[in-house]
């Protein structure tokens, strides 16, 4: 009880706000298809990967410009993707 009941308090909302985060991913996931999960997670790693360089100050690299590919990669991968993975155009 050294941090006091603030702690708590705090450690109360992060679990709420997880497992919400959780249970809205959850249900997304029957949405995606696993081609569009492949994608979502390169798009994800390519931001951890800009976090890192962040962290190790090699160059500043804007992160908020990152978050719309999560959305907007697997839309993408809905669109334009066939069953055998070739992209089709018309």
């Amino acid at each position: 009880a050294v941090y006091g009941v603030g702690a708590i308090f705090s450690a109360i909302s992060v679990f709420v706000v997880q497992g919400s985060l959780t249970i809205f991913g959850t249900s997304l996931d029957s949405l995606l298809s696993d081609r569009m999960r492949l994608e979502l997670f390169s798009a994800g790693g390519l931001a951890v990967i800009a976090i890192g360089i962040n962290l190790l100050e090699i160059k500043k690299i804007r992160l908020g410009s990152l978050l719309p590919g999560l959305v907007v990669t697997p839309l993408l991968v809905r669109i334009f993707a066939t069953p055998n993975g070739l992209i089709h155009l018309l």
